[in-house]
């Protein structure tokens, strides 16, 4: 099962880009908090899931030029409605410039060792 992130419901902060191809999501604002701090830069998905099971979560990211210090996302703390300014509703996903897999091939495990510049 999978989800295109520009097809979720996008807070202001968001715009939908496709250069190069294929479309993705990009924040337009920088945050320092450990939550999103604002409706506007929350993107929110309906997912419907086939069974009762645990699922894990996978997304395809790219960390571009900023390195470090454009390497992080939020993702809500399990399902439902989150508050953009309740940090228990979220998890800090950070480190991302150092971490990642791109090969087809690759079995993800751990965090990975790709750079930045690339889709990981």
């Amino acid at each position: 099962m999978s989800a295109e992130a520009e097809f979720g419901q996008l807070g202001g902060d968001w715009v939908v880009s496709n250069n190069p191809t294929p479309s993705y999501i990009v924040i337009t604002t920088q945050s320092t908090g450990s939550n999103p701090g604002s409706t506007n830069r929350v993107a929110s998905y309906s997912i419907t899931f086939p069974m009762a099971d645990t699922y894990q979560l996978y997304a395809r990211v790219l960390v571009g030029n900023g390195g470090f210090n454009s390497d992080s996302l939020f993702v809500g703390n399990g399902f439902g409605l989150k508050s953009a300014t309740n940090n228990v509703d979220w998890v800090l996903v950070n480190g991302l410039a150092a971490a990642g897999f791109n090969n087809a091939a690759d079995t993800v495990t751990g965090g990975g060792t790709l750079g930045s510049g690339v889709w990981k």
